[in-house]
């Protein structure tokens, strides 16, 4: 299948075009530092040596902090060679397609970067000076990371077609001897170092930290926002004429206004009832928070380090209040991540304005950055659960509060975006900016909720694409059609790219198999307590089994262990059972054949289950899908038949015979209408009965 490209910013495009025209590319291996600087500003990243800037316009929301390569060895002996090399590459990226796609600007830089990291290793080796990238070989330059990798293989595709002079050298053969004493000598075992690449995140730490996050959502986030709106609401009296606190007369210095307002909102916070949405007083915390509280220092004493407490559950200050809303906002963006998968440019690209109205509820509009073939990504929406559609009304409301202490007299003018900044000053955006880089807040919700433990050792970092992975294993494991509902998802329109998401764990196919028989014994589990009432030539089985098993215990009822231990015995530890369809289970073993697969080269094949098998399990409350189903098939069936509709009538007689035989009391209902009548299996036996009349 052909990988589609995705589409470059069209300046770069345009910018791309106007060089080519001026320019053999051949001649950039051999361009000295006037000639790069005037090309790498004609294609728009900057004109300083030293620097590669991608515009903030061609990279997608969350990617300012990877527009950049700065080379900070440029005082070095070899800095402008270092630069040099690295400059010749990043121009060749930008005019020529690398190894598969043409890049990004976020991928230039990325690359670039690495580049960078590898020349700085290369000048400290010896060489000629018409040589570069050979100086080492590819075992030296490939260990570090995947991306090291990568930036070797684009070396080497551009020096074959002739672009570059050199390439990473050759790893060098070992020429000792071929035969080697390996008596009592264990086989070596290689164990790749995954601890850089993102991996799905621990079932322990999902369900821990998923808990916690949605208590948070659910029972105190509209608290937390109530109590906030009432803070901002709160203003201070004009000053009296005289008051001791006032250095001038009927006015207040900005210090003491702080101080006042401090005060008044620290005195409605502990005042404050803290309710759930359904009204319950909440006391106490199901799971503590580790943030620190700021305490007063002892009267006269003035310590170098501000003295703090463990924070305990009600909060009581200001600081409290606004540790709290933090983590709300973490908890919202987490179950985001979750249950959706999106990457973090997509879930920056939401605005206040996300919600749109459905027929069904609500669906989330976003924007996709990576796959999609239109410049400035591509417009989508995601469907809600009614629990996400609160948490991102919470959202919108946290989001506009913040904004409105930033600016209280016009919070519009900061944007609307959805992720608010609330943490001092970063990356030139204050309080109320938009956040650009979910880690931080992600990984500081760890800590506050104290869960790091619960995070692998050789992986402790809570990265946005590990929720990704996550949402993948997730999938993998319980679904059949996983791999298609991955792909609408996370908007990926190649299939490889998907199941590279689902087979990211190693393990997944010893798991999968393991939920698989779980499931399966769970499935025979709720078989066995209704066993009466089954339908198909194998209930009466199950119900023989169920007695006997009663008789040997010794019993008049069945214990949940034992109802485990009777399905682990029907279904030979969870191997055996298949679920077909709708409250119809196939109990033919794997290594046996049946109706299903025969003269087809299979043994069993459940896509061409039959109504009457012998292997037939039917679940007891299939007996009303099978009379609902007859009751509609028969009206269809009839119009067909007067619109003189043959292959139509054909497939539904065909239908309409599938669930008439199944069950004899919903036979014995239907056995007189005209249309069985007419099209019933005539002379055939079906399986609750040892003759049956013709219908």
């Amino acid at each position: 299948m052909v990988r589609k490209v995705a589409q470059l910013p069209a300046p770069q495009v345009a910018n791309r075009q106007r060089v080519l025209l001026s320019l053999d590319i051949r001649e950039i291996q051999s361009m000295e530092r006037g000639d790069l600087l005037a090309f790498q500003a004609a294609l728009g990243f900057g004109a300083t040596w030293g620097v590669w800037e991608a515009p903030k316009a061609w990279c997608a929301p969350g990617q300012d902090a990877q527009r950049w390569i700065r080379c900070r060895t440029l005082d070095a002996p070899a800095g402008d060679r270092i630069w040099t090399e690295v400059l010749r590459l990043c121009l060749l990226l930008a005019l020529t397609r690398s190894v598969r796609v043409y890049c990004l600007p976020a991928s230039i830089c990325h690359l670039g970067r690495v580049a960078l990291a590898i020349s700085n290793l290369l000048a400290t080796k010896p060489g000629p000076a018409t040589r570069w990238w050979s100086r080492a070989t590819t075992e030296e330059l490939r260990a570090p990371s995947a991306a090291h990798r990568q930036v070797c293989a684009i070396l080497a595709t551009f020096y074959r077609r002739g672009l570059l002079p050199d390439e990473p050298a050759p790893p060098c053969q070992d020429d000792g001897a071929l035969e080697r004493d390996r008596h009592e000598v264990e086989m070596a075992e290689v164990t790749p170092d995954s601890s850089k690449q993102w991996q799905p995140l621990p079932d322990a730490f999902t369900a821990a930290c998923g808990q916690r996050a949605l208590w948070l959502v659910q029972h105190l986030g509209a608290s937390l926002l109530d109590c906030l709106d009432a803070c901002l609401d709160t203003t201070l009296s004009p000053p009296s004429a005289w008051n001791a606190r006032l250095q001038t007369a009927g006015h207040r210095t900005p210090k003491s206004e702080a101080a006042l307002l401090l005060e008044m909102r620290a005195t409605l916070i502990r005042g404050w009832v803290w309710r759930t949405p359904e009204g319950h007083v909440v006391t106490d915390l199901p799971f503590p928070l580790h943030f620190k509280r700021r305490v007063a220092a002892p009267q006269g004493k003035h310590p170098a380090q501000p003295q703090t407490e463990p924070f305990a559950w009600p909060p009581h200050t200001w600081g409290d209040l606004w540790n709290l809303i933090q983590t709300l906002q973490s908890s919202h963006a987490w179950l985001l991540f979750l249950a959706s998968g999106p990457r973090q440019s997509t879930v920056l690209s939401y605005t206040i304005q996300c919600l749109a109205p459905s027929p069904h509820g609500f669906r989330l509009d976003g924007t996709l950055f990576k796959t999609p073939m239109t410049r400035g990504g591509r417009p989508r929406d995601w469907p809600l659960p009614p629990l996400l559609v609160r948490a991102v009304q919470q959202q919108i409301r946290l989001a506009s509060l913040v904004k409105r202490l930033a600016r209280p007299y016009d919070p519009g003018s900061l944007g609307e975006h959805l992720w608010v900044l609330t943490r001092g000053r970063l990356q030139g955006v204050g309080l109320g900016g938009a956040i650009v880089n979910m880690n931080p807040p992600l990984q500081r919700l760890v800590e506050v909720l104290g869960l790091e433990h619960l995070l692998a050792p050789d992986n402790p970092t809570l990265h946005t694409h590990r929720f990704r992975k996550t949402l993948a294993r997730i999938l993998a494991l319980a679904l059949t059609s996983a791999q298609m509902v991955l792909m609408d998802c996370f908007g990926h329109e190649d299939p490889d790219m998907t199941f590279g998401y689902m087979v990211s764990d190693k393990s997944i196919v010893a798991d999968a198999l393991r939920v698989q028989r779980e499931l399966v014994i769970l499935l025979a589990r709720e078989a066995i307590q209704q066993a009466d009432a089954l339908g198909g030539p194998m209930g009466k089985v199950v119900c023989d089994a169920k007695h006997r098993f009663l008789r040997l215990k010794n019993r008049g009822v069945l214990t949940p262990e034992d109802e485990f231990e009777l399905a682990d015995q029907l279904t030979l530890g969870g191997r055996d059972w298949v679920y077909v369809m709708e409250g119809v289970i196939c109990t033919l073993s794997a290594f046996d054949a049946g109706p299903c697969g025969a003269h087809k080269g299979v043994r069993r094949d459940p896509l061409h289950c039959q109504a009457g098998c012998p292997h037939q399990l039917i679940l007891a409350h299939h007996k009303n899908h099978a009379n609902d189903m007859i009751a509609y098939l028969l009206p269809q069936l009839q119009r067909a038949e007067d619109e003189e509709a043959e292959s139509l009538v054909a497939q539904l007689v065909a239908q309409l015979n599938n669930h008439l035989y199944r069950w004899s009391d919903v036979f014995q209902r239907w056995a007189t209408h005209p249309l069985v009548v007419r099209y019933g299996k005539r002379g055939s036996s079906p399986w609750w009965a040892e003759e049956v009349q013709p219908v």
